[in-house]
């Protein structure tokens, strides 16, 4: 598996276009304002009260959602504080991932950081990249980061990979 990082400038949500080599995309369940999933479902034509109700239900039971009849497929992962592991949730939506073949997976979380890049979650998300990195299908994971965040994205990445 390959990550490739896609820096996003900061608070831009608008200008905000998912990778198109992506065959699966992974959102945050957020329904609130111009959040990625609301500009990627406009961007994508979906039908919007589907895709609300799917996040509605992943965030009310804390579990991932999938849309695999959408183009690109859709992966849904719970709203989060971001002070916690995310291992679970990441086995989830890994699990997901392989369940529906994705190949090339555009990674949206953390593209737009409100405050502090959540180090815990974050690097939780990353120890499992790492994990399954010589185990999967997946080839490619196109990982959309908040541009003020390259820095310490970077270095989260030089310590789980070379392990």
């Amino acid at each position: 598996m390959e990550i490739i990082f896609r820096p996003l400038p900061s608070n831009h949500q608008l200008a905000f276009s998912p990778a198109l080599e992506c065959d699966t995309l992974t959102v945050t369940a957020n329904l609130m304002g111009m959040s990625p999933l609301n500009i990627i479902s406009g961007k994508f034509n979906w039908n919007q009260l589907r895709v609300r109700h799917a996040a509605t239900r992943a965030n009310r039971y804390s579990k991932v959602a999938v849309l695999r009849d959408l183009k690109p497929k859709l992966i849904l992962v719970p709203r989060t504080k971001g002070q916690q592991d995310a291992s679970t949730l990441m086995d989830e939506m890994l699990e997901a991932a392989e369940a529906i073949e994705a190949e090339v997976i555009n990674f949206t979380h953390y593209g737009f950081v409100q405050q502090r890049l959540p180090q815990i979650e974050v690097n939780s998300v990353m120890r499992k990249l790492s994990e399954i990195r010589k185990k999967t299908k997946i080839r490619v994971v196109i990982w959309d980061i908040d541009s003020r965040n390259v820095k310490e994205i970077n270095a989260l990445y030089q310590e789980n990979w070379k392990k």
